[in-house]
This record gives C-alpha cells, structure tokens and sequence, in this order.
C-alpha cells in the first residue's frame, strides 16, 4: 500500500516489535532460515484483515453468502495457527512453520533449534488422495519423534489407513487428553 519506501522494509521493524510488546501481534520462526512470520494474535482481527485484504470488507456492507464464503476460506487458516500454538504449549516446545521452495509444513515443534514434531492440520470435510500425499511427503522431509496430522474427524481418514501408519492422527477430542 506504499506505506514504505522501496526496498526498505527495515523501517516497519520498530513498529512490529511494539506489536509485539502490546500483544497484538507474535512472531513464528521459519525453521532453519533467518525469517519470521508475523501472525495476529486475535482470530477474530486476523478474520477481519484476510478478509478486508481480499475482498475490502472494511469499505462496504456483507451480504449473508459472503460473510458464510469469507468464514469458510478463513477459518481453516485460523484453525491451523490456533492447534500448532496450543500443541507447542501443551508439549512444551517452541513454535515454529517451516517451507521451501517445494514444501511448506504447518508446524514445526522444536526442542531448542532441534525438530521434534512435525505437524499438518487438513480441516476440511473431504480429504482426498491427493492431499494425503502431499502430506506424507512434507511431513517425510524431517527427522522427527513425532509427525502429526489434525483433522476435523479421523473417519475422514479411514480410507487411507494403510499410507498414514506411521503418522499419528489427532483430531479436537484428542487436543485435552
């Protein structure tokens, strides 16, 4: 939005670690890269700014299918952040995403810099062949104690038993036990 001189992004920096202080936004390492990414701490405010982004909510009224439409793109997304920051607290380990150039894992656990979990979070209501494929090879590409799939209803995956046998399944039930 030309808020910023060109190329000089290194002014913005002051002004998200003062996010960061206030608790508006946090900071997730990119493993193994010298990068961060910046989330909303909110779900409801990071609904709201993906929301204004792709189709400027901000500047005009919703109609019901929109907001249904806006809430169903969204919320997976949400979803994502909120189980790999509850993970990361729950086992004790620091939160982290890693990519790239022909993967990107939703999370990555890490006992100080070492990967101990590696997680994908698949919420949708159909999970096609194609999607576990993917996920097996991303998850293959760490050396880790534990590789993690979440989705909304491990009946989903009942199909596909035989390729996920050594990744763990974990679906909302098994978050509080």
């Amino acid at each position: 939005r030309k808020l910023l001189e060109k190329d000089n992004p290194s002014q913005i920096q002051q002004h998200l670690l003062t996010l960061i202080e206030l608790g508006i936004l946090k900071r997730i390492p990119v493993f193994d890269q010298n990068k961060f990414i910046y989330k909303h701490t909110s779900p409801l405010v990071k609904m709201f700014y993906l929301a204004d982004e792709r189709y400027t909510i901000g500047e005009r009224e919703l109609s019901q299918n929109e907001l249904q439409d806006i809430i169903s793109v969204n919320l997976p997304l949400i979803i994502e952040d909120n189980v790999r920051e509850f993970l990361s607290q729950k086992l004790g380990l620091i939160e982290s995403v890693a990519e790239g150039s022909d993967y990107e894992v939703d999370g990555l656990l890490l006992k100080f810099k070492k990967p101990e979990v590696a997680l994908e979070v698949k919420w949708k209501k159909n999970i096609r062949r194609e999607d576990i494929e993917k996920t097996i090879k991303n998850l293959g590409k760490f050396n880790v104690k534990r590789k993690i799939l979440f989705v909304p209803d491990k009946n989903l995956l009942l199909p596909f038993k035989e390729e996920l046998k050594s990744i763990e399944i974990m679906e909302v039930n098994d978050l509080v036990k």
